[in-house]
């Protein structure tokens, strides 16, 4: 009776095994980063491809769409709402962001003067780059182009992105067909109401631009808060950049962010003064200390000891 006890509780605890490999196995298929996990815990994951590497500059395009009133889209390129030049500072583990206004005039070679924004709906992403790059002195390496779809699922996914409103904030924005209205106070945003809260347009761009860089790093914050669902979001951002980033590189540079710590978070905005007409243009005197501010230059020691 002894021995066949025993060998039943052997058998059950080979079906619980084999049970949990076989569903880890099916995790691996259906995720490339479970499997990434799994290999980094038997210490036989692939190398990091950006081992030895300082830093990573990536363009963020946030994009609106150019739709006629019964929501087909105009053009091949959608507008970009929001455009923020980010750091990855491998080397100081630290990460830097800098918005860059919609309505900054930049002259791209190839094209007249005209607001940063209105690149992307001529020629695309790569254009908008090359305008980044003049304005601020920096050529982004990767160009991640988010909508506001992908958003509402990343933010449903985490379940809501807490945020303080500081001010009564109501709007009709007829072109996402979305009536904003949101009191003072903190609030968790669901998916849909990110993205209104997102779009709102009754200030200036400067203080969209900030709510902007709060959001994504409340984001991450919350993010951070369910590892579990870490795996999930990766999986939905390759699909977004799938064309911009591999699977390797995006488990790598996932572990990276959230081993980044808040306060290593820094953000801001190109500098710029009215050129008339809603127009902005660059005040470059300012530039190299915005740089630094927004995390995007690290200061030399000399600027450092005279601060």
């Amino acid at each position: 009776m002894l021995h066949n006890w025993i060998r039943w509780i052997f058998y059950g605890f080979v079906c619980f095994v084999s049970l949990a490999f076989g569903t880890l196995l099916g995790m691996m298929q259906v995720s490339p980063f479970v499997k990434y996990h799994v290999q980094d815990f038997f210490g036989i994951g692939p190398a990091n491809p950006f081992e030895g590497r300082d830093e990573l500059f990536i363009l963020l395009l946030g994009c609106d769409e150019n739709r006629a009133p019964r929501g087909k889209v105009l053009d091949q390129w959608a507008r970009t709402d929001s455009i923020h030049l980010i750091r990855l500072d491998f080397k100081n583990n630290a990460i830097g962001m800098m918005q860059i206004p919609r309505d900054t005039v930049v002259e791209v070679p190839g094209y007249r003067p005209m607001r940063i924004n209105a690149l992307h709906v001529l020629a695309g992403p790569e254009a908008t780059a090359q305008g980044v790059e003049i304005l601020t002195g920096i050529r982004p390496e990767r160009i991640i182009v988010l909508n506001y779809s992908a958003i509402k699922q990343l933010v449903d996914t985490v379940g809501g992105v807490e945020v303080f409103i500081e001010k009564r904030m109501k709007y009709r924005d007829r072109a996402g067909e979305l009536d904003i209205d949101f009191k003072p106070g903190r609030i968790l945003l669901d998916g849909q109401h990110a993205v209104a809260y997102l779009r709102y347009r009754n200030d200036d761009d400067f203080h969209r631009g900030r709510r902007q860089q709060e959001f994504l790093i409340n984001f991450k914050r919350k993010l951070m808060t369910q590892p579990e669902k870490i795996a999930e979001i990766a999986n939905q951002v390759l699909k977004i950049v799938s064309t911009s980033f591999k699977e390797n590189e995006i488990h790598h540079l996932s572990k990276f962010i959230s081993g980044v710590p808040s306060n290593r978070f820094k953000h801001g905005i190109l500098p710029v003064q009215d050129a008339g007409g809603y127009d902005l243009k660059p005040i470059t005197s300012k530039l190299d200390d915005a740089l630094i501010e927004s995390g995007l230059k690290t200061p030399s020691p000399r600027t450092v000891s005279s601060r």
